[in-house]
């Protein structure tokens, strides 16, 4: 945890300061005397949890993308903290979502009509707005199932390209969902920039 002097430090390190011009901008905005010991400690920190723009970081970047290439499937990122990360637990919580307080109070009833063209669900915690996405997934199970669903998701980092795509099946608790690699590789020839590169 970074405080509000520990905040404004970090801000003035633009690659262009050395230690002694971080400082000297520190005191003359914050009016805090600190000593070139207590930046060179900060910096030490930051880089140390990736959170510079440094050598290292760019080193430790490279590594993680390189993970997730050589990977066969997307890792299930927030099993176990988001939501439970067992099977059977997780279709309980899931299952819970449809009776809680703002859902649509059970169960989808059996599949009947057409699939709907579109469907639009809330980027919100489970725990928090789980019932909202209730209503459209329930929705969704009471027609009939889709030949393809495209699902479009919400990036929490950086990305060099307005979309990013992958081929790798995304792992569940509730097994893979598999990428209809077809469908992508078309997508990505039409693309106007590589889909692939994120």
């Amino acid at each position: 945890m970074v405080n509000e002097p520990g905040l404004l430090l970090a801000s003035l390190l633009d690659g262009r300061r050395d230690v002694r011009a971080v400082r000297a901008a520190f005191v003359v905005r914050c009016g805090l005397q600190i000593d070139e010991q207590e930046v060179s400690e900060l910096v030490r920190q930051l880089d140390a949890a990736y959170l510079l723009d440094s050598g290292r970081y760019r080193s430790r970047f490279q590594e993680s993308v390189a993970a997730f290439r050589a990977a066969p499937t997307r890792a299930a990122a927030h099993a176990g903290r988001a939501y439970p990360d067992e099977p059977d637990e997780l279709r309980a919580f899931l299952d819970a979502r449809y009776s809680v307080e703002g859902g649509p109070g059970g169960r989808p009833a059996a599949p009947s009509g057409s699939s709907p063209r579109a469907l639009v669900a809330p980027h919100i915690d489970l725990h928090r707005g789980g019932h909202s996405y209730a209503w459209g997934y329930r929705e969704l199970a009471e027609r009939e199932p889709a030949e393809l669903y495209i699902l479009l998701g919400t990036c929490h980092t950086p990305m060099l390209k307005p979309f990013a795509a992958t081929a790798k099946a995304y792992e569940t608790p509730l097994g893979a969902a598999r990428a209809d690699v077809d469908f992508l590789e078309r997508l990505a020839r039409r693309a106007p920039f590589d889909l692939w590169a994120d």
